[in-house]
């Protein structure tokens, strides 16, 4: 199914550097595209445009009041990528794994490969009833989304922390409820095996109680033909600020082969 065809109207995105090839950074669950900014100072990206953004409902855009769902977010993330017309490689966290799977397969000829950060199935991760009664209640409050974030990045500073909820308190409430089910829900694409051809670099954290290496392994390597999945050791859900040299590191490696 085809995402989208040609945006007129696109999301804003702030570009970083000049080349002919670009990295586009797609955010996570209750995010924006500042939570990269670590990594990005870290990258010897010589030869690329360095692009980020914040998805609708999130960010500068939690005012947003369109539709809310993997297909959609896939949509706008495909606007930009239109409009910057450049060969393109995708890194996403979490949720934006999920995103940036979907736009790979529907622009297969500008997307040249991907790096996944502690990925959620693109199938979907369905939660324990009371797990998922909680996430629908995250959004507006602070002390619930402090227990999210340290729940699943067990470890992480408190002041990241803190400066994580901050930006996840820009969400309304009614979006992130629709957030979570999009990605708890998932997309029927899930359910198959990613019809790219492309390198894909897969990032975990050998702590993440969330995206643990073994459904890594089990639910989103085999999807893809020609997959590298390299643990990080001690880090959790969020190791692009919790461990970002060692994630611009691997992503410089990553870049090495385009």
């Amino acid at each position: 199914m085809t995402v989208l065809e040609k945006k007129k109207k696109v999301i804003p995105y702030r570009v970083q550097g000049k080349g002919d090839r670009a990295i586009i950074f797609i955010h996570g669950f209750l995010d924006e595209g500042s939570v990269w900014s670590s990594v990005i100072s870290g990258l010897d990206a010589a030869g690329f445009s360095i692009v980020t953004l914040d998805l609708p409902g999130m960010g500068a855009l939690s005012e947003w009041d369109g539709p809310i769902g993997l297909r959609p977010l896939a949509a706008e993330v495909l606007g930009v990528l239109d409009e910057i017309n450049k060969p393109s490689i995708l890194v996403g966290h979490s949720m934006g794994a999920q995103i940036a799977e979907m736009a790979a397969v529907d622009r297969p000829g500008l997307i040249k490969g991907m790096a996944l950060l502690t990925p959620i199935p693109l199938g979907g991760l369905p939660l324990d009833e009371q797990t998922a009664a909680s996430m629908h209640l995250v959004g507006g409050n602070e002390e619930m989304q402090r227990g999210m974030r340290m729940q699943f990045s067990p470890g992480l500073d408190i002041k990241i922390i803190d400066e994580l909820v901050k930006i996840g308190m820009k969400v309304k409430p009614k979006v992130a409820g629709e957030l979570f089910d999009a990605w708890s829900g998932g997309d029927e694409a899930g359910g198959k095996p990613n019809p790219n051809r492309i390198p894909i670099l897969i990032i975990g954290g050998d702590q993440d109680p969330f995206s643990p290496p073994e459904l890594i392994k089990s639910s989103i390597a085999p999807r893809f033909s020609a997959s590298d999945a390299k643990y990080i050791e001690g880090a959790s859900h969020w190791p692009h600020v919790s461990s970002p040299q060692i994630v611009s590191g691997m992503i410089n490696s990553f870049l090495k082969r385009f």
